[in-house]
C-alpha cells in the first residue's frame, strides 16, 4: 500500500433542490435493510433489488443525482468509477431510457485528524461522527484510493483531486466537489 502526503481531497455530493438539477424524491423496490447498507458501504447481496426512481424534484436529471441513500450515477460517471471498489445497482428511471446506478462505495477509510478536526460524536454511538466543524485529513492516506468512504461518517465520500478532474472534464452534472477544509456537517 503506497501512502502520499500531497493529494487534495475533496468531498462528493450531490445536487440539492434548487440548484438547478433534480433530486430524487421517492424511489421504489429498495427495503430498509438495503438503504442502510447503501449509507454504510456494505455490499448488497445477489439478486440486487430492482430500483425504480419514480419522482424527482424540478430540474433536470444530471450525471448525477440524489436520493435519501446516495449518490446515483449516470453510465457515463459508472465508467469513471469502475475499478475504485464501488458496487453499482442499476436503477430504472421512469421518464428516462438512459441508464444509471446507485454507486456503493465499499471502501471507508479511516482518515480523520481527530486532533486538527472539530468533530462531535453521537451520543448513543461513538463510534460515529454526527457533526463535523473542521475536517482535516490524516497526512498519509493510500494513494490507490481515489473514491472512498470516512471510515467514521460512511455517508460522507471523498474524491482525490484527480478523480475530481477526470468527473468534471466529463460532465457537466457530475456533483458538487468541496475542499475537504471548507466542508461542514450537522452545523447550520
Amino acid at each position: 500500500m503506497s501512502k502520499t502526503q500531497n493529494m487534495n481531497y475533496f468531498v462528493w455530493d450531490v445536487y440539492f433542490k434548487g440548484e438547478g438539477f433534480a433530486y430524487c424524491e421517492k424511489m421504489n423496490g429498495i427495503n430498509d435493510t438495503n438503504i442502510v447498507s447503501l449509507l454504510t458501504g456494505k455490499k448488497l447481496e445477489n439478486p440486487l433489488p430492482d430500483i425504480t426512481a419514480e419522482s424527482f424534484s424540478r430540474g433536470s436529471i444530471g450525471d448525477i443525482f440524489g436520493w435519501a441513500a446516495g449518490l446515483v450515477a449516470s453510465e457515463k460517471i459508472k465508467k469513471h468509477l469502475e475499478g475504485e471498489n464501488v458496487q453499482f445497482i442499476p436503477v430504472k428511471i421512469l421518464s428516462s431510457d438512459l441508464k444509471y446506478y446507485l454507486a456503493n462505495f465499499l471502501s471507508a477509510v479511516e482518515c480523520i485528524d481527530k486532533k486538527k478536526s472539530t468533530i462531535e460524536y453521537y451520543n448513543s454511538n461513538p463510534d460515529y461522527i454526527e457533526k463535523i466543524r473542521k475536517l482535516v485529513l490524516l497526512s498519509e492516506i493510500d494513494e490507490s484510493l481515489q473514491a472512498f468512504r470516512i471510515l467514521e461518517r460512511p455517508d460522507v465520500v471523498l474524491v482525490c483531486e484527480k478523480m475530481k478532474n477526470q468527473l468534471q472534464r466529463i460532465s457537466k452534472s457530475a456533483g458538487v466537489f468541496t475542499p475537504t477544509e471548507k466542508f461542514k456537517i450537522g452545523y447550520f
